[in-house]
């Protein structure tokens, strides 16, 4: 019949399921482990994770949280190498030009033959930012060039660093997690108000914090929708043109006809944007101040528990 000629071919006493690698097995458990760990106790808490593997130092646990967060920014890439420093990058699988640039100490990019490169070379591995097309990351770059570039121009005068603001978000959320009254989580129905503004401290620092638990979580997920569709229907045709199209510093604002460059809260960002680091994208002081928000729609009731 067709069901016994079926069993027939579906059994094969040759084909033996091959037991797994031990030494795999172990691998993928622990990198299993690992990430439950960072999802309990969060990328900053090393000897907190380093506990749950015996074997492991806090040390190797830090290198490992670091690792894991380069394989977030960075992607290998292979490279001929030659005396001079420049270098060729090749493809990883074929060993092939994978671009036929070469990056000499001018800076200049000329083409490169393989017959070229191929003599006299050493191979590396190297790493290379993933190319992204998300604004934040986009933002994140502009920023970065504009610090380099600015701490350039500061030591060539002789100058040294100027200070840096970056870390007054963390710092404000921690202060604000940390010395001022939150309501118990008994009478606001289970959410957590100090873990939330730790969490938000620890992801302006770039670490991974540990989990909210899930009534906090629900509502991070409820006032973030929120803050996105206020802010996107308060936006203006020309605020939004400014950031559909913001490329750099260099981009130009459309100010309103009711702009007023001398009303106080303009002067007070633009002293405030004179600080290194609180308003590294540039942004014009009509597109921050003087904004009416309908926060209505964000409040959120909680019936206490009887």
């Amino acid at each position: 019949s067709r069901l016994e000629g079926r069993e027939r071919l579906d059994y094969n006493p040759l084909q033996v399921r091959r037991p797994k690698d031990p030494a795999r097995t172990k691998r993928e458990n622990e990198k299993k482990a690992f990430y439950e760990a960072i999802k309990k106790y969060g990328s900053k808490e090393h000897k907190q994770v380093a506990k749950q593997f015996p074997e492991k130092t806090v040390e190797n646990i830090k290198d490992w949280i670091y690792r894991e967060k380069c394989k977030q920014i960075y992607e290998d890439e292979k490279r001929a190498v030659k005396e001079d420093g420049s270098y060729t990058v090749i493809d990883d699988a074929i060993g092939s030009i994978k671009k036929d640039v070469e990056k000499g100490e001018n800076g200049k990019q000329t083409n490169t033959k393989e017959s070229e490169w191929r003599e006299n070379v050493d191979i590396e591995v190297g790493k290379r930012k993933r190319e992204t097309l998300a604004p934040l990351d986009m933002w994140r770059d502009i920023i970065e060039d504009n610090q380099a570039k600015e701490d350039n121009k500061r030591k060539a005068k002789g100058l040294q660093p100027a200070a840096r603001c970056e870390n007054m978000i963390q710092s404000s959320l921690n202060w604000i997690a940390e010395f001022e009254d939150h309501p118990d989580p008994d009478i606001c129905g289970g959410i957590d108000y100090e873990a939330i503004y730790r969490y938000f401290a620890l992801l302006a620092e770039g670490e991974v914090p540990p989990d909210l638990d899930p009534v906090s979580a629900a509502r991070v997920t409820r006032l973030l929708s929120d803050l996105s569709k206020i802010t996107m229907g308060s936006m203006k045709t020309n605020e939004n043109d400014y950031m559909s199209n913001y490329k750099g510093i260099q981009s130009r604002y459309a100010t309103d006809e009711d702009f007023n460059e001398s009303s106080r809260s303009v002067r007070d960002f633009e002293e405030m944007s004179r600080l290194p680091g609180m308003n590294p994208l540039n942004f014009h002081p009509g597109l921050c101040t003087d904004k009416e928000l309908d926060i209505s729609n964000m409040v959120l009731c909680v019936k206490p528990k009887d």
